[in-house]
Parts: structure tokens; sequence; C-alpha cells
């Protein structure tokens, strides 16, 4: 009995412990149901955030790629452009001129832009291959003193053969401009699109021209013609045969001029001295004949100027001459007029009374004569024989 109580009892109690359990259990099910809210509520809130701040980041990185995208064509400068490695077309040229233009290309790695100079810019490119390696080398007191008994250092100094078998140092200067960068690319550059390996390369082919057209120019002419007597003609055959040299290359440049000066020019030390005294010779020949030249120019100066004034005189002259003619002449037609060949005294009667008029206005004292040709038999009667005195009393 007191067994099956209590297996009553425990089944009772167990069934009370279930029944407990399943009110515990719908007693904590609101809570659990809370929390798994708020924690959706906060992933949502991170995720919103996340993609909030992504779409700000993607508007950022589209306002930078589009802004990359642009580009200015600045002042002294033109530009190639690309997209995917290949040259862009503008108006039918691959490059843009136009300073200050703005254009639109794709973002690296897909678009790229490479600039250079305008086509009005000069660039400069020098050799110095035929110059001297050491300082020591230079004009100075040395070369008044004489030709240098130092060796001739024939694999370090650079020098040129000139065509009366002279060795002369000189440097070459050209000046140039990048007038079509595509075939200024296409000769120079990588795919690096590396602009300062690109220059380098362009200047190292210049050189190499300058140097070929120096050296064969230099064995066709005298020292004393390409480097005294006719330096710009020698300078301008040499730019001729740069720019055929350049144009046949087809490297997008256009040479302007070519330069030796003065200080640049110079033969080798061992002959220092001796062609520093015959261009002392020679300056002072020059000053000599620029002298005689400047008396010359005066000379014919004043004979211009003398001509001039005897011509202008001849000129008064004449004009007068012709003046006196013409009144003579007027008066002799007006006399012809007049004349009568029957009664020709009647008419030269009033021609000679009016020279004898004119003739007696000039004569300060007039005189009467008797018709005896004898002095001593004449008899003068004086007329007007107070005049002399009326001028006395005047003065």
């Amino acid at each position: 009995m007191s067994q099956h109580h209590h297996h009553e009892h425990g089944d009772s109690c167990g069934h009370d412990h279930h029944e407990h359990d399943e009110n515990c259990h719908h007693h904590h099910e609101p809570p659990q149901e809370q929390q798994t809210g708020e924690a959706e509520k906060a992933v949502g809130k991170a995720l919103t955030f996340i993609f909030t701040s992504m779409r700000f980041f993607m508007l950022v990185l589209l306002f930078f790629v589009i802004r990359s995208g642009y580009f200015t064509v600045e002042s002294g400068q033109q530009v190639i452009t690309f997209k995917f490695k290949e040259i862009m077309m503008h108006d039918g040229e691959g490059f843009i001129k136009d300073e200050g233009s703005v254009h639109l290309i794709l973002p690296k790695p897909f678009g790229e832009v490479l600039k250079f100079s305008s086509a009005h810019t000069p660039q400069l490119v020098s050799s110095s291959s035929f110059w001297p390696s050491g300082v020591g080398q230079a004009l100075g007191a040395s070369a008044q003193a004489g030709d240098s008994t130092a060796d001739l250092m024939m694999g370090n100094d650079g020098y040129v053969l000139t065509a009366d078998q002279y060795l002369y140092h000189i440097k070459g200067h050209l000046t140039y401009r990048v007038v079509n960068p595509v075939r200024y690319y296409k000769s120079f550059y990588s795919t690096k699109l590396d602009a300062e390996e690109g220059d380098k390369r362009a200047r190292q082919v210049l050189t190499n021209i300058i140097d070929r057209t120096l050296a064969f120019q230099s064995s066709k002419w005298s020292v004393d013609q390409a480097h005294y007597t006719r330096q710009n003609e020698f300078m301008q055959v040499c730019l001729d045969a740069i720019r055929k040299e350049v144009s046949a290359l087809n490297l997008g440049i256009e040479c302007d001029r070519f330069d030796i000066k003065p200080e640049d020019r110079k033969p080798i030390a061992q002959l220092s001295g001796s062609f520093t005294g015959v261009s002392r010779s020679i300056t002072d020949a020059n000053k000599r004949v620029s002298k005689a030249q400047e008396e010359k120019a005066k000379i014919i100066s004043q004979a211009r100027q003398d001509a001039y004034a005897s011509e202008k005189d001849a000129e008064v002259f004449k004009s007068r001459l012709i003046s006196s003619l013409k009144n003579r002449s007027e008066k002799f037609s007006a006399f012809l007029s007049v004349y009568d060949k029957k009664n020709p005294e009647k008419s030269i009667l009033p021609l000679y009374m009016t020279s004898l008029s004119h003739a007696l206005q000039n004569v300060e004292n007039k005189f009467i004569i008797s018709g005896s040709d004898d002095p001593n038999n004449q008899i003068r009667i004086k007329l007007s024989p107070f005049a002399n005195e009326d001028k006395k009393g005047g003065k």
C-alpha cells in the first residue's frame, strides 16, 4: 500500500514537476524573443551602416575616378592620349595641341596621358665630343706664352680634322622643337611611357647626328674658312645637313638653328700659341681694313655732297642764264616787230637812245667832247658839274 502510494505520489510529483517545467518554459519564453529581436535590430543597424559607408565610399571613389579622367592641356604643352595602350585620335591627329583645352580620358591603367613641350618651345642639345677632356687644355695665359709642349692625348681629347689637315676643338649646339609628338613618341619612347627616358634617347640620337655632321663638314672646310672667315656659312651648312638627316629619319623634330659659339672653338693646345699669333694679326688687319673703309665712306660721302652742291649751283646758273636769254630774246622780238627794213635808222635810233640812257645812268661824270680825236685839242664840257659836290655835301 505504502509503495503504491509512494509510486502514485512520485507519479504525481513527476506529473507536477513536468507541469511546473512547462509552466516555467512558458514563463521564460517572452524574454528570449525580445533578445532575438534586439540582436536582429543591432545586426540590421550594423548592416545599414556598412552599406551606407560602402555607398559613400563608392561615391567618393567614383568622384575621384571621374575627376582623374579629366585633364587640361597646360600652356607650353602638347599631349598624346592612350586608351588601352592605343593612341587616341583628336580632330584627325594623334595629339592635342590646343593649350588650355579640357579633355576626358579613361582612368589608369585603361587610359594614359603623355605630355610634350609645345611646337613653339625651343629645346637645346649640345655635343662636346670634339672638346678636350681636361681643363688644362683651355686657352689662356698658356696660349699667350706659345704652343704647348704637352703630348696630345689621342684617346682622351676630342677634335675634328679639317680639310687642310689641322686638328681643332669645337662644340656644337642645336636648337630644335617637337612638332609631331606621335612621331617623336614612336621614335624614342618605350611602352613604359617614361618621358625622361624618351627625351634622353632623343638627345642621344641628335648628339650623334651633330657629331657626324661636324666630322664630315670639317673634313671639307679649311680651318680658316670654317672658324675664322666664314663661320656663319659653315654653321648654316651644318644646319642644312642636320635638317636633312632628321627629316629622313622622320623623328617629329624641327631644327631651327645650329651654333658654334666663339668660346666653343679653339685649336689644340700644341698649336694654341701659333693660332693666337695668327688671330692677332688677322684682327689687326681687319681693324686697318675697317678704318680704311670708314675713310673711304667719308670721302665718298663728301664727294657726293660736293657733287650735289655743284649740281645745285649749275641748276641756279642754268636758270639765270635761261632767264637772261629769254629776256633778251623778248626784247629782240619786240625790236623786230617795229623794225623798218626800208628805213633802218628810224628803228635803230630809239634803240640807240634807250641803250645810251641806260649806260649814262651808270656813269658818274658825263662830258661832251668835241669831234677831234686828239686829246690835246678836244673840248670837254662836263654835264652836271656840281654832282660830286652834292655827293660830298650829302656825306
